[in-house]
């Protein structure tokens, strides 16, 4: 009979195995059935919450996002309760199931869920479907061990978080699923590695500039404006101007890696309107697409004026330079209490289980803490899953089996120490007055024994 370790990774293969790519939101109602099906066979009640098809249009407009002609995909969450012996305090693990594309270089499928040498490899199997099988597992693994939870435990998987989010766990929030006074303690079993403890984000604001000229031939530039030629001087300009003045910002907090401290504003394409025309056609638009990221001593209203600022700057020195800026999406930067009782619980569990310590970090991007921290006002929110930073979106995308297994154990530990349990062990409500190897022991023994699988 499988143990609990080898129930995990065939869940995370069978998961990998579903192509969930976003966008477009491949396959979402295939990988939240099994997902469902799963958190029910666990003893959780687990229900479908769809987001209309309208709300998705109007997300995808507001953000200037193109609506493809074939129509939009369905996008489906699932959300789970497991009630406890009696009422206490609620714990909430989430994360999301959909993925990038795999992108080239391969050297094993892609959507193969191969195990080997302990490592499950496929798009996604550390971001972050290995966080979604090691959560609903602790939770077994505490029932199998005959603990009785006196709180609740719930378990979210969501849609979209590599597309625009608010489909997915924004939209639990948004709804009310999620937020200050139904959670105490919210985990994100996100890709940060298995002994990281993510306490918040950076910020970003996404725009477009866009030059306007006049259309000419290039045999008779002196007749034409070349829109073109405007974005260079632009781009030159923030490069000479604007740039050294924000990557001087070096943030204090422990954003990972260090290169991504320091703030940045970045072009990501240019796209000139005379690109398909013939090749002496001057181009009347030209549009470029920037990332400005910043850190958590900055406010989104600093960095937006300061590159308006300049803009109107650069407008006043060329009197023929027709330039717009358009945004396209912003997210404040999120940093949780380091002190708070979520984090030093998942610090001891860590240390209990690995032999050594946490690191404490911020995610040098975005994800979907900003929805529970902001929108929601529950600041004891972590990040912490068994996924691989490092291997995040990359080619040959994979897990250790072991820190899937660990995870599990120190998610499984720590509801234990926030919610305490009653019944056999003499283990009161609020603590656990057994001796730390006690319970990992008796834990290891019920359920996270070694894998015998080699699908």
């Amino acid at each position: 009979m499988p143990g609990t370790s080898d129930e995990m990774v065939s869940l995370l293969q069978e998961l990998v195995r579903i192509d969930k790519v976003s966008p477009p939101g491949n396959n979402y109602p295939e990988c939240e059935q099994v997902i469902r099906k799963t958190m029910q066979s666990l003893g959780c009640d687990a229900r479908l919450v769809e987001v209309p098809p309208e709300h998705f249009e109007g997300i995808m407009r507001a953000m200037r996002l193109p609506i493809p002609e074939s129509g939009l995909l369905p996008r489906v969450n699932v959300f789970a309760r497991k009630e406890g012996s009696r009422a206490g305090k609620v714990v909430h693990f989430t994360g999301h199931f959909d993925v990038v594309p795999p992108g080239e270089g391969w050297t094993v499928d892609s959507f193969g869920g191969v195990l080997r040498d302990d490592r499950v490899y496929g798009r996604g199997r550390t971001d972050q479907k290995s966080g979604i099988a090691a959560s609903l597992f602790a939770i077994e693994a505490i029932r199998r061990a005959g603990l009785k939870l006196p709180g609740a435990v719930e378990q979210s998987a969501t849609v979209d978080e590599e597309y625009v989010g608010d489909t997915g766990l924004g939209y639990l929030v948004e709804r009310g699923h999620i937020g200050r006074g139904k959670q105490d303690y919210v985990v994100i079993t996100e890709c940060l590695d298995v002994d990281g403890i993510c306490l918040g984000h950076r910020g970003a604001l996404f725009f477009a500039l866009r030059t306007t000229g006049r259309v000419g031939h290039g045999c008779m530039p002196h007749l034409a404006v070349n829109a073109v030629d405007k974005m260079v001087s632009v781009m030159g300009a923030i490069a000479a101007e604007l740039r050294p003045k924000i990557e001087s910002r070096i943030s204090q907090q422990p954003i990972m890696p260090e290169g991504s401290r320091r703030s940045s504003i970045t072009p990501i394409w240019i796209d000139g309107s005379a690109r398909e025309q013939p090749g002496a056609t001057i181009a009347a638009l030209c549009t470029s697409f920037w990332n400005r990221w910043f850190n958590p001593e900055e406010s989104i209203d600093e960095v937006r004026k300061e590159i308006v600022d300049v803009l109107e700057i650069l407008k006043k020195r060329d009197l023929d330079l027709s330039l717009e800026m358009v945004e396209h999406f912003s997210v404040e930067p999120v940093l949780v209490p380091a002190d708070n009782e979520l984090v030093k619980t998942c610090q001891e569990e860590i240390r209990s289980v690995l032999g050594r310590e946490s690191h404490l970090l911020l995610s040098p991007g975005f994800d979907d803490q900003r929805f529970v921290v902001l929108n929601g006002k529950i600041d004891t929110c972590i990040l912490h899953g068994p996924g691989v930073l490092s291997m995040a979106h990359a080619p040959d995308e994979y897990v250790p089996v072991d820190d899937l297994v660990n995870a599990a154990k120190i998610m499984a530990l720590s509801t234990l120490d926030l919610l305490g349990a009653d019944g056999q062990g003499g283990i009161a409500p609020g603590g656990l007055p057994a001796a730390q190897q006690g319970r990992k022991s008796r834990l290891g023994d019920t359920g996270f024994e070694p894998v015998t699988s080699t699908v």
